[in-house]
């Protein structure tokens, strides 16, 4: 029997069909957006291959340094000579970690092959020489480079943002974090800004805009002032969808202008003291050169906690008059959002002046009153009263208000009753009876009460935990001001030890039936009740 010699044919490599559509190629590639490294054997496969990958590998891009690392001029260097590269980042965080040379180090490094263009395979990799390197999915997947960008934000260089901003057209979300005393470097700054070229030709930059801007920028030494910074970041933009204020420095002031008013004690951190401006110099102020507010299309503001009562009234005012002084022939498409967080440190009217800028754009707003709702009369001493503003929050400008959510805490100190401190409920209808009538059409009550009551009875919440709330003013103000509701949900939390709680809750929702009952019966009443602590 005769044996016929098999040869294999040579194995022929697979082309990549390039005649996909786009939509084929993108579901393909979505669910790697986070695997820097499928992404980067895949663009090494063919020039093709690279040009898919390209826009998905550096769609989101974490720029972070040590505070004593290189200049921001690094990066700005890469998207200069790397269009390619620039066109792509829609998402960029810039950040200072913790970072040391015995802990990480950050490289970047250019990989190319033959098939490839030189520039066309620039990659990110990150070196981790720690016995702590961390395992988290940002930081094994982020793309990083270092730099510094404490001259960028607040220095001498500032004008580079403005640089960099122009040389990424698909930038759509940038995010700012900034914490220098976590690495152990808290630096101050050298002169005011608002004596450099770089804020002086500030309006020469062309604005862009940008769907999402959040601030984390705390714990800065400001010996000189930052006004002028703050000013000339917002003037980058011609609008902003989103911008989230989380971390400012605690006392942002201006040292422009001589003051020689009196300053005030907050009580929660009573060593610290800040001058209390008032509105006359505050103006004085936005007419220096390079202070003056740009005009800027703000739809959604986010206020989370941001400390020192004068961070907050510096950054209100300065967003209510760029708010104010934008065109108002470009109204937004969609109606402005505001979320508010105060408290004791930084009293509810502090905002009032940006919930006027607003007026009747705004649409939806959510206001976090937190401890403030205990003692609303004494912490307006902190703000120094002003024939044009009013000290509580009036949404009475607030025509178009279709969605409401106010929320506080309250607590009722040891020592004290009810008929030496307002109930849990003032403040909050004070607020609602400042509502346009019939607007509203979604109304959130988010309260949280604490007592002093140690094991109770039915009689003793009856006697002590009902008058907490003004149900009468409650009810009335609802029916006066609410008539177009469609959703109305009541959270209530009352905590109290486990052995009490089934007993508070039977209790809770019995009262809530009873004095709530018009809007459970109307079918628009969703009641959350919860006694955990």
């Amino acid at each position: 029997m005769k044996l016929e010699k098999r040869t294999s044919s040579p194995r022929k490599h697979v082309a990549v069909r390039r005649e996909l559509p786009p939509e084929v190629w993108d579901a393909i590639l979505s669910p790697f957006r986070w695997d820097a490294h499928y992404l980067s054997k895949f663009s090494l496969i063919s020039r093709h291959c690279h040009h898919i990958a390209l826009p998905y590998m550096f769609a989101k891009l974490t720029v972070a340094c040590a505070g004593a690392g290189r200049n921001a001029r690094s990066f700005l260097f890469l998207i200069r000579d790397s269009p390619h590269v620039a066109n792509n980042i829609r998402d960029l965080t810039l950040q200072d970690t913790i970072v040391s040379s015995s802990r990480r180090a950050v490289e970047m490094y250019s990989r190319s092959r033959e098939t490839t263009a030189s520039r066309e395979a620039t990659t990110f990799r990150e070196v981790t020489t720690s016995r702590e390197a961390t395992t988290s999915r940002e930081a094994t997947t982020s793309r990083e480079i270092t730099t510094s960008w404490r001259d960028l934000l607040f220095g001498d260089h500032i004008e580079q943002l403005g640089q960099m901003l122009q040389s990424l057209p698909g930038l759509q979300r940038l995010t700012i974090r900034y914490r220098p005393s976590a690495s152990g470097y808290n630096p101050v700054l050298k002169r005011s800004p608002s004596d450099s070229a770089a804020i002086k030709s500030a309006i020469t930059a062309k604005a862009v805009p940008l769907r999402y801007l959040l601030l984390d920028v705390s714990d800065i030494k400001t010996s000189t002032c930052i006004h002028a910074s703050l000013t000339y970041i917002l003037s980058l933009f011609s609008t902003i969808d989103q911008l989230v204020v989380c971390d400012l420095p605690g006392n942002v002031h201006c040292s422009c202008i001589p003051y020689e008013g009196k300053t005030v004690k907050a009580k929660s951190h009573p060593w610290i003291s800040h001058p209390c401006y008032s509105d006359d110099h505050f103006d004085a102020i936005f007419d220096l050169p390079g202070h003056t507010p740009p005009q800027l299309s703000i739809r959604s503001i986010d206020f989370t906690i941001v400390p020192g009562l004068m961070s907050r009234r510096v950054v209100s005012k300065i967003l209510a008059r760029a708010i104010t002084s934008s065109p108002s022939s470009s109204p937004p498409p969609t109606p402005s959002s505001l979320k508010l967080w105060c408290g004791e440190a930084a009293p509810p009217e502090v905002y009032s002046e940006l919930i006027d800028a607003y007026g009747s754009r705004l649409g939806s707003c959510d206001i976090n009153l937190v401890s403030s709702i205990c003692h609303s009369s004494s912490v307006n001493a902190l703000v120094p009263p002003s024939p044009g503003r009013q000290h509580r929050i009036d949404l009475s400008s607030c025509t178009s208000l279709t969605s409401l959510i106010l929320s506080g805490v309250w607590d009722l100190p040891k020592g004290k009753t009810m008929r030496t401190s307002p109930d849990a409920s003032f403040v909050i209808v004070d607020i609602l009876s400042t509502v346009h009538p019939s607007t509203v059409q979604h109304l959130v009550i988010n309260l949280v009460m604490y007592s002093t009551l140690v094991a109770p009875t039915i009689k003793d919440l009856r006697d002590h935990a009902y008058p907490m709330i003004n149900w009468r003013d409650f009810r009335r103000v609802l029916e006066e001001r609410f008539s177009a509701l469609r959703s109305f949900t009541f959270r209530w939390t009352f905590p109290m030890e486990n052995d009490y709680s089934e007993i508070t809750l039977d209790w809770m929702q019995e009262t809530v039936d009873k004095e709530l009952r018009q809007w459970s019966e109307q079918g628009v009443l969703k009641v959350e009740l919860a006694t955990n602590r």
